[in-house]
């Protein structure tokens, strides 16, 4: 049961990795780092989640009409640690803002280069 309800947020957060790989892969590392932006999201995305463990308010509507718990509320549960969710939502909106500024050095980074590089094609 663990696999199966944990999955939904390892995925969430390796998923972007792997186009992350496919542009590294492909020599693109602007698109890359771009692509750590949408992982700043979705670990954001996490936070919310996984805070809102503590209280259970949010529920996940399901096409049924069945209001469940989300995997968050399961998992701290099962461990007794419920009380562990603003600790974890605080570490997930750490590694957002660390991935946001990763992204956005990078990207700088892509592009100064890329204009140095074409300055030094226009040269006569």
């Amino acid at each position: 049961m663990w696999i199966s309800v944990s999955m939904g947020s390892v995925f969430q957060f390796l998923f972007p990795f792997v186009f992350v790989w496919g542009f590294i892969k492909h020599r693109d590392p602007h698109a890359a780092f771009l692509i750590l932006t949408w992982q700043a999201a979705s670990l954001m995305n996490m936070a919310q989640y996984a805070g809102s463990a503590e209280s259970a308010d949010l529920l996940l509507e399901t096409p049924h009409y069945v209001t469940l718990y989300h995997d968050w509320v399961w998992m701290l549960s099962q461990l007794n640690a419920r009380h562990w969710a603003p600790a974890i939502e605080s570490f997930f909106w750490c590694l957002a803002v660390l991935f946001v500024l990763i992204s956005a050095v990078g990207q700088i980074y892509c592009l100064a280069i890329i204009r140095k590089t074409q300055a030094h094609h226009s040269e006569p």
